[in-house]
C-alpha cells in the first residue's frame, strides 16, 4: 500500500498579507510550490543513496585515493546522464545536500519537508561554508558558528525570499566570525579579473570581480550621469562631427528601433545612458593618461556632451563600538548591499583626506528583535572622534560621548516642511532610516528608489519623518492603486513623490562618508 503524502502546511506569510492565503489559487500554487520541492529533495536524497552505495561496492577494488576521486566522477557522469542535466548541475546538488546534511540539519530538515527551496538551501549552505572555510583546523568553532547559523534561519528561511535572506546570511556571517571575515575580505583581492566576451550581434559582455569600494563609487557616478542626461539621443544618420561632444558609442541596437528610413532619434533607457556613459570613460581612460580627453569622434554615434564623472556619495553604517575600537563588528553600506570588515570600516571614517560628512543614528529593538532607526544626526565634515579622549577606557567614554550627541542634537526624522518634495536633510534621514523599499521582500536600494507620501500632500499630509517613506518605482505604483497590502491607498502618485537630485545631506567630495550608529537607549 502506498502511503499517502504528508500534508501541505499553510505558508508563512507576512503581516497585512494574511488574506492571500483565502484565494484558492494561490493556496493550490503553494501546495504545488511544496510537491515540487518535497519532490526535488527525495530526488537529491535517491542521488546520495546511490553514490553511497556504489562507492561501498567498489571500496574494495578502489584503494587509491585518485581512483576513489575517479569514481566519484562518474556517478556524477552517470546522474547527468539520467538527469539529462551537466555534471556541474549534480556536483552542485551533492555538494549542497552534503553541507546541508552535515552541518545545517535543521535547514536540511526544512528543505525536505518543503519550506524552503533549494535556492535559498544554497544561501545558507554558501554562509556555513565560509564559516567552516575561514575557521578549518578548529572544529569547535566550526560547529558552533554553523550550528548557530542553522538554528537562526530555522524560522527565518520560510518567511524570506532568496535576496533578502542572502543579505541576511552575509550579515550574520560577518558579525558572527569578523576575522575570519577580514580574512575573506583580504584574500578576495587576489582574485580580482576582466574577462570580456564577444558576441555574435556587435556586442560583448565585460565581467570583472573588482574591489566593492571602487565600484560602488563608479556605480553611483554613473547613476548620477545617467539621470541628468537627456533621453532622446540623436540616431546614426545624425552623427556628430564635434569631437569635443561625441557622446556614446554605438551600441549596435539603433538598426532595429524603426523601420522608418528617415528615423531622427532614439529613447535610451537608464540602463542604455548608463551603459553609453561607461563606455565613453573607458575610452577616454584608454586613449591617453588625461581622462578628459574626447573620445575619437569616429567611434561615437551621438551629439551629447559626455557627463563628467561626478564625486560619488557611498554611505556606510560603522556601529559605534566599532568606531571607537571596542568591538569588530562590520560595517555595513547604508543600502544593505555590502558589508565592510571593522578595519577597514574605521579607516575611511577616520581618513582626513576624504571629504566625509558624518551621521549619528540612534536605534531601538523592535518587537520583532530588528533594529529600528528612532534619531538621525548631522554631524557635518568634522570627524566625531576628534577632540575625544584618549587612553585606557578612552573607548567607551568616546561611545558615550557619542551617545550623548545623539540625545540632544537635532534629530532631522523630526523635520517637517510644507513643500511637497521630501528634500534635503529630511530626505536623506529617512534614506538612511529606512535603506531600501519598504515594500516586503524587496531589496532596492533607497538612493535608487522614491520617497513617498504615506498619505498624499494633497490630501492634506505632512511632509515629515511619520508620513513618508521610501519605495522603489515598482512598488510605489502598486501602492498608489491600491493594492500594496497594508498601507493606505492615498498616496502621491510614482515618481512624483521626490525630486531626481540626490539629497544634499549625502553630498560628499569624493571619498564616502562615514556612518555611525548607536542604541537609542
Amino acid at each position: 500500500m502506498v502511503p499517502s503524502p504528508a500534508p501541505v502546511p499553510p505558508p508563512v506569510l507576512p503581516d497585512a498579507h494574511e488574506h492571500l492565503s483565502e484565494h484558492p489559487q494561490l493556496g493550490q500554487a503553494w501546495e504545488a510550490e511544496v510537491r515540487a520541492r518535497r519532490a526535488e529533495a527525495e530526488k537529491i536524497q535517491h542521488l546520495l543513496d546511490y553514490r553511497d552505495h556504489r562507492l561501498a561496492v567498489q571500496a574494495q577494488t578502489l584503494p587509491h585515493t585518485f581512483t576513489r576521486k575517479a569514481a566519484v566522477k562518474a556517478v556524477h557522469h552517470e546522474a547527468a546522464v539520467v538527469l539529462g542535466v551537466t555534471d556541474a548541475e549534480v556536483r552542485r546538488m551533492f555538494s549542497v545536500a552534503d553541507t546541508a546534511g552535515k552541518w545545517l540539519p535543521q535547514a536540511w530538515e526544512a528543505y525536505q519537508e518543503g519550506w524552503i527551496d533549494f535556492t535559498r538551501l544554497q544561501r545558507l549552505v554558501s554562509g556555513a561554508g565560509d564559516l567552516i572555510e575561514t575557521n578549518s583546523g578548529n572544529p569547535e568553532a566550526q560547529h558552533q558558528l554553523s550550528a548557530s547559523l542553522d538554528k537562526h534561519f530555522a524560522s527565518v528561511a520560510p518567511r524570506e525570499n532568496k535576496n533578502v535572506l542572502d543579505q541576511q546570511v552575509r550579515d550574520f556571517v560577518a558579525e558572527a566570525d569578523p576575522a575570519g571575515h577580514q580574512r575573506r575580505y583580504e584574500r578576495a583581492r587576489s582574485q580580482r579579473y576582466v574577462q570580456v566576451t564577444h558576441h555574435h550581434n556587435g556586442m560583448s559582455t565585460l565581467r570583472a570581480l573588482l574591489p566593492t569600494l571602487t565600484l560602488a563609487r563608479l556605480e553611483e557616478n554613473l547613476h548620477t550621469a545617467a539621470r541628468t542626461m537627456q533621453r532622446t539621443l540623436k540616431s546614426h544618420a545624425q552623427k556628430s562631427t564635434d569631437p569635443m561632444n561625441p557622446g556614446p558609442v554605438n551600441h549596435g541596437e539603433a538598426e532595429s528601433l524603426s523601420s522608418a528610413g528617415d528615423r531622427a532619434t532614439e529613447e535610451a533607457t537608464l540602463s542604455n545612458r548608463m551603459a553609453d556613459i561607461l563606455c565613453s570613460w573607458l575610452q577616454a581612460g584608454s586613449a591617453s593618461e588625461d581622462p578628459t580627453r574626447p573620445a575619437p569622434a569616429s567611434e561615437t554615434r551621438s551629439s551629447i556632451t559626455r557627463p563628467v564623472r561626478t564625486g560619488a556619495t557611498i554611505n556606510i553604517t560603522v556601529p559605534l563600538q566599532t568606531l571607537v575600537g571596542e568591538t569588530e563588528a562590520p560595517g555595513l553600506s547604508s543600502d544593505g548591499r555590502f558589508v565592510l570588515p571593522a578595519a577597514e570600516a574605521r579607516r575611511i571614517a577616520n581618513d582626513t583626506t576624504a571629504g566625509n560628512t558624518y551621521y549619528l543614528t540612534g536605534t531601538t529593538i523592535g518587537a520583532d528583535g530588528a533594529p529600528k532607526v528612532e534619531r538621525v544626526v548631522k554631524l557635518g565634515r568634522k570627524n566625531p572622534l576628534e577632540g575625544l579622549v584618549e587612553g585606557p577606557g578612552s573607548g567607551d567614554l568616546a561611545r558615550q560621548a557619542l551617545v550623548q550627541q545623539i540625545h540632544t542634537r537635532p534629530n532631522l526624522l523630526d523635520a517637517s516642511s510644507t513643500a511637497r518634495f521630501v528634500t534635503g536633510n529630511l530626505r536623506a534621514g529617512i534614506q538612511l532610516r529606512d535603506r531600501q523599499c519598504q515594500a516586503h521582500g524587496c531589496t532596492e536600494p533607497a538612493t535608487l528608489s522614491e520617497v513617498d507620501h504615506k498619505t498624499s500632500h494633497e490630501s492634506g499630509g505632512a511632509t515629515d519623518g511619520n508620513n513618508s517613506w521610501v519605495l522603489c518605482h515598482t512598488h510605489h505604483e502598486i501602492k498608489s492603486h491600491g493594492l500594496l497590502p497594508g498601507v493606505d491607498t492615498d498616496s502621491d502618485p510614482p515618481a512624483r513623490a521626490s525630486p531626481d537630485s540626490p539629497s544634499t545631506g549625502f553630498t560628499t567630495e569624493e571619498s564616502p562618508p562615514a556612518w555611525a550608529t548607536g542604541s537609542a537607549a
